[in-house]
């Protein structure tokens, strides 16, 4: 597969005590969070040294392509840091070459974390940002990251998200 191909990982840039943080909940459903704020809750901390750095992962960690990686390699049910550092990311030339698209994204995402809030009810209120509510912000985001690993144009890695036969086969469909 070309994502491994890279032979660069999210722990590549990831710095013991840096600057620029994200924070991403270990529970993961049908979607993947990576937020800058604290979002008070049982969830890995990453650090970086620069803001070029903590888009990238954040434009990475928020795909569809991100939770497909994780529901191969991880246990189906929460994130560990091992998990989250060996995910492959795009080599330092293509995300050099969209790091103004990347910039872009990783903002919008930032700014519409407040209109994709979510709360959940399980042993106290537990808030989480579920970017897959906004279609167009997802379609975007997955094509950016396609574009980065030069995926095919028709590579489908939504499809992952599916929790039935009968959504997977309509995913597929489009």
């Amino acid at each position: 597969m070309q994502a491994l191909s890279t032979n660069r990982k999210i722990g590549d840039t990831v710095v013991d005590s840096g600057r620029y943080r994200l924070f991403v909940p270990s529970a993961i459903r049908y979607f993947t969070t990576a937020s800058r704020e604290d979002l008070n809750r049982n969830q890995l901390e990453i650090t970086f040294d620069s803001i070029e750095d903590r888009n990238l992962a954040q434009v990475i960690i928020v795909s569809s392509y991100f939770y497909w990686y994780w529901r191969i390699y991880g246990n189906g049910f929460q994130i560990s840091l091992e998990n989250l550092v060996s995910a492959p990311m795009p080599t330092a030339e293509a995300a050099s070459s969209r790091r103004p698209d990347i910039t872009r994204m990783a903002d919008r995402m930032h700014g519409l974390r407040k209109k994709l809030s979510v709360s959940k009810s399980n042993k106290g209120e537990i808030a989480n940002i579920k970017y897959d509510l906004d279609t167009k912000l997802m379609n975007d985001l997955d094509g950016l990251v396609n574009n980065l690993f030069s995926f095919p144009t028709d590579a489908n890695l939504h499809s992952a998200k599916s929790n039935s036969l009968a959504s997977f086969n309509a995913d597929n469909q489009r």
